[in-house]
């Protein structure tokens, strides 16, 4: 089951999530992922709480499950993401549109006094409907604890390969004749990786060169070609350099003025 804390979450988006997941419009773990944000939101329904969390909290395995939900938001209009330079994006969740089109009782009440049975009962509900899933489905189709629904494979979005070849090409390197090749090479990564994961290593390489000439830095071709150098930049892998210990101050005194003042104190002078 979840984690404890998960006590206080938005419950109309829980009760959106337990809709679209008995509409199979969500699989039982992107609705989890959606109640997990649900804990996070603000009384704007925003927040910028990073994927990582959100899986700890919910007591998933791979954050690759969080992203692969982002998505799945994205593509049904509830989800809005605003990328930030070098921190976590903030997500803006919109129900009021995909509410007016999944208006069918979910038998979840609405009371106050009810809020924290409702809560516990979706929880548990696609909890169970998620793990119950892995009955049926075969062990190869099981992948770093993640649990696929069966459904078909949707396929990759050209917008999505423009929107991560242009932020390379405004953080990384502005005149790459290698732009074309990398996104041939996002097509294929698109089918294994979610944009969030490629937008988030371009971040951190980003950091990671700002004090290299633009001319010396990899072109968005290489960067995602057959040597791989985004993996090593993808979040499940990156760790942020550590900032350099703070420099002693100098006196501005030589060695042999230091021994002078020190054989001063010693002689009481």
């Amino acid at each position: 089951m979840p984690n404890e804390q998960i006590a206080f979450i938005n419950l109309d988006m829980a009760k959106l999530a337990l809709t679209l997941a008995s509409h199979k419009q969500l699989t039982s773990s992107e609705a989890l992922v959606l109640i997990g944000y649900g804990s996070y939101v603000d009384g704007n329904l925003s927040t910028a709480v990073d994927r990582k969390s959100v899986a700890n909290r919910l007591n998933i395995k791979s954050v690759d499950t969080v992203s692969r939900a982002l998505c799945e938001f994205e593509k049904l209009g509830i989800l809005t993401s605003k990328p930030r330079n070098g921190r976590s994006s903030i997500r803006i969740f919109n129900l009021t549109d995909i509410q007016s089109t999944n208006d069918q009782s979910t038998d979840i009440q609405t009371t106050p006094d009810q809020y924290s049975d409702d809560t516990r009962l979706i929880i548990s509900h696609l909890y169970n409907n998620n793990n119950n899933s892995t009955n049926a489905v075969d062990s190869e189709e099981v992948k770093t604890g993640i649990i696929e629904d069966q459904k078909p494979k949707v396929e990759v979005d050209p917008e999505d390969v423009e929107e991560i070849a242009n932020l390379y090409s405004r953080n990384v390197k502005r005149v790459d004749s290698t732009r074309n090749r990398g996104k041939g090479h996002l097509k294929k990564l698109l089918t294994k990786h979610s944009k969030y994961d490629l937008l988030e290593s371009i971040q951190n390489y980003s950091l990671e060169c700002e004090e290299t000439e633009e001319k010396f830095r990899r072109g968005i071709g290489n960067f995602f070609g057959k040597e791989r150098d985004y993996e090593g930049y993808l979040p499940k892998n990156y760790q942020s350099p550590a900032e350099p210990e703070p420099e002693e101050e100098s006196t501005g005194l030589s060695i042999e003025e230091i021994e002078a003042i020190e054989q001063k104190i010693e002689n009481g002078e």
